[in-house]
């Protein structure tokens, strides 16, 4: 975690567990002082912050202020489905294991299509994902993948929270062609995480990809 979102995330805790600190009154939900990444980037959360003590809202203003213009301004990528519905739709998705250190690319189309790019294989994995909510409102995604006599298998519900806290990037459109149903190359089954933008320029792709949401920066250090 950066020093920014390590020093933003104990404000915000500490303004959620002191109302008489936070100005917020004992019958004003905790969602009311939710700042979301959106809400950095648009200059909303200004609003929210007035319901802060003044001098816990200036320090988490200074520290936004800071994050003007960076990766940061992006904020969490969040699990809600409408949140979620939107990044995924036509987009290049990279996750990244910290235990087994795999990098895996997925193209979630518009329509439904899934491209799966694995480390170490050969061959694109094909399916389908349907973003949708349970019981309780919360994202799941529906996956089915192609079987090898034709057909789809029987789809398996992920929840979206665990899937959204892999992704590391995600980039407008189909950025390796992975629709077309090949490899640009082998994926390393272990080593360090490499960003869509390296991947794209060792596959030889000239226009750098569109980078729609990143949390770069904040993967695991890379291995001695």
């Amino acid at each position: 975690m950066t020093r920014f979102a390590a020093r933003f995330s104990g404000f915000l805790l500490l303004a959620l567990a002191a109302p008489a600190l936070s100005g917020c009154g004992g019958g004003r939900s905790s969602d009311s002082v939710r700042i979301s990444g959106a809400d950095l980037a648009s200059g909303a959360a200004e609003a929210q912050l007035s319901g802060l003590d003044p001098m816990l809202a200036a320090l988490v203003a200074q520290d936004m202020a800071a994050a003007q213009g960076s990766a940061l301004a992006a904020g969490d990528l969040g699990a809600s489905p409408e949140r979620l519905a939107a990044m995924f739709a036509n987009a290049t998705v990279a996750s990244f294991g910290d235990f087994d250190r795999e990098t895996q690319i997925a193209y979630h189309g518009a329509d439904g299509a899934l491209r799966i790019w694995r480390a170490g294989a050969e061959t694109i994995r094909s399916g389908v994902w349907k973003l949708e909510k349970n019981r309780r409102g919360e994202a799941q995604f529906s996956l089915s993948f192609a079987r090898e006599g034709g057909g789809l298998s029987t789809p398996r519900s992920y929840d979206g929270a665990e899937i959204a806290g892999a992704v590391v990037e995600i980039a407008e459109g189909d950025v390796f062609n992975l629709m077309s149903g090949a490899t640009p190359f082998v994926l390393p089954k272990s080593g360090n995480y490499e960003t869509i933008g390296a991947l794209a320029a060792k596959a030889g792709i000239g226009a750098a990809p569109r980078i729609r949401w990143s949390r770069a920066a904040s993967v695991t250090a890379p291995l001695p």
